[in-house]
């Protein structure tokens, strides 16, 4: 599995911050999705944080992330597989953490529509 992306692309341009966004937006399961959009709207100032920290591993997106895994390395024993999807978990949203708010809504507003205009509320 890809670590968090490097730092140059992070600060680079915006259609790369936008791309690395829509990855780790991908393994999220749309119930994670729509949670993470109903934090987003919410009128405190604090929400992007406590959005990002409210996601949890569910069942779907379990299964997405060990998709992953199982296809990068096949001969993994189930033991490693679930600690290599719990890291990736926290890796994904790290890296959204990372990326901001800005990019964040941009992503979710194209998996979901509606969500910047609600969360400039």
């Amino acid at each position: 599995m890809l670590k968090n992306p490097r730092y140059e692309k992070l600060k680079g341009k915006a259609e790369c911050k936008t791309e690395i966004g829509r990855k780790a937006i991908r393994a999220l399961s749309k119930e994670s999705q729509e949670s993470l959009c109903r934090d987003l709207s919410v009128g405190d100032k604090s929400r992007f944080d406590k959005a990002l920290n409210a996601l949890k591993l569910d069942d779907k997106t379990r299964a997405s992330l060990l998709a992953e895994v199982r296809d990068e390395s096949p001969g993994l024993r189930a033991g490693q597989a679930e600690k290599l999807v719990k890291r990736c978990f926290r890796r994904k949203v790290n890296t959204l953490r990372c990326l901001g708010q800005s990019v964040l809504l941009t992503v979710l507003d194209e998996v979901l529509p509606g969500v910047a205009k609600a969360a400039a509320e």
